[in-house]
């Protein structure tokens, strides 16, 4: 059975079974700048208030309120516009979350899958990144910066179960520090 329509066809509720062909647009009813549309082979856009906000073009990249810079090859997600002050994505969680990135070659749900990774902890507010599946670098809530622990204790605090080092290099005599001689750390203490 065919049903065929020129012109307008509505129904206030059913069921379509197997496909649904459309033109170059699906938008909602009474609100012709909302839709998903087809404006070229291989390429979908989502619309809201007659503005383009996603588009998955035929590599699979999808772009989200961008008008289609693409940038590295590489990208396979693309948020904002390059005329935009400003653009973000915000990873929500509870309070008591965790918010992450991960950084994978598999998808199996194994310690792999997460083993490299950038985390913000809600409940503890501390900021880290494991490679590995090792926490390398941690950054507290109060600023402390911790290199191989997990509780630093200064603004920087570096923890080796070896020999801890901290190598600082400049590139020879052309940069000098405030007495003139040669790049090189200077650790001093302020009197208040």
């Amino acid at each position: 059975e065919l049903l065929d329509v020129a012109g307008t066809a509505r129904a206030a509720t059913g069921i379509i079974e197997g496909h649904l062909y459309a033109g170059d647009s699906l938008q909602h009813w009474g609100d012709g700048g909302t839709g998903l549309f087809f404006p070229a082979n291989d390429r979908i856009v989502l619309q809201t208030t007659s503005t383009e906000r996603l588009r998955i073009d035929s590599s699979g990249i999808v772009t989200i309120n961008n008008t289609g810079q693409q940038g590295w090859a590489g990208n396979q997600l693309n948020v904002g516009d390059t005329g935009d002050g400003s653009s973000g994505i915000n990873i929500l969680t509870s309070a008591a979350g965790n918010a992450y990135i991960l950084f994978s070659d598999v998808v199996d749900n194994s310690a792999t899958e997460y083993a490299n990774q950038i985390r913000f902890s809600h409940s503890d507010n501390f900021l880290s990144t494991n490679i590995g599946g090792t926490e390398i670098m941690r950054i507290s809530g109060s600023g402390k910066v911790g290199i191989g622990t997990t509780a630093p204790l200064n603004d920087l605090d570096i923890f080796s179960t070896g020999n801890a080092a901290l190598r600082v290099r400049g590139n020879g005599s052309a940069r000098h520090n405030q007495y003139g001689e040669p790049s090189r750390l200077v650790i001093m203490e302020i009197a208040q």
